[in-house]
């Protein structure tokens, strides 16, 4: 009866690492879904000035401001608009 407990616990097991590994392949796919999407917005926007951080963030500065510069623990909040 421990055998039978064993074998099924380790058929599960190897079950539940499959399914883990191959769906990782789908992150894959919707970061490149998502950089296509990314491409095709900003070529079709060419007079907008979008900046490309190192982290990946795309930002555009609508209004820039003349008031005090954020230094490293900061706090700011982002108004955020989506562009059609």
């Amino acid at each position: 009866m421990i055998k039978m407990i064993k074998l099924i616990r380790n058929v599960l097991l190897t079950g539940l690492i499959l399914f883990l590994v191959s769906s990782c392949d789908l992150t894959k796919k919707y970061e490149e879904q998502e950089a296509q999407k990314i491409d095709k917005y900003l070529s079709e926007h060419p007079d907008l000035d979008f900046t490309l951080k190192q982290s990946g963030l795309y930002y555009l500065d609508i209004t820039v401001g003349t008031g005090e510069q954020p230094v490293a623990g900061d706090s700011a909040f982002v108004l955020h608009r989506i562009f059609s």
